[in-house]
């Protein structure tokens, strides 16, 4: 996924449990960097709002642009972590 992402990237964050204090349900930050698997969340993420960087899921980020390259990466990506 590392590889064919390309970085930086606009999206939503969309999350499904508890977020950081600062991200709230639909706002705009840029992927920086792909950073790990984990087991329980899948590929994370380091992402930026403003000057502040969290880690958070992919699967929690939804790209903006529906004709941007990463569009279908992350969606299909998304729809394969939310059925395994």
């Amino acid at each position: 996924m590392q590889q064919n992402l390309i970085l930086p990237a606009e999206a939503k964050y969309y999350p499904y449990g508890k977020h950081p204090e600062s991200l709230s349900d639909g706002d705009l930050v840029r992927i920086i960097e792909i950073l790990e698997e984990d087991e329980h969340y899948g590929i994370l993420c380091e992402v930026r709002k403003g000057k502040r960087k969290f880690v958070v899921p992919m699967v929690e980020l939804e790209i903006n642009d529906r004709k941007h390259p990463n569009y279908k990466l992350v969606e299909k990506y998304n729809t394969y972590f939310s059925n395994r």
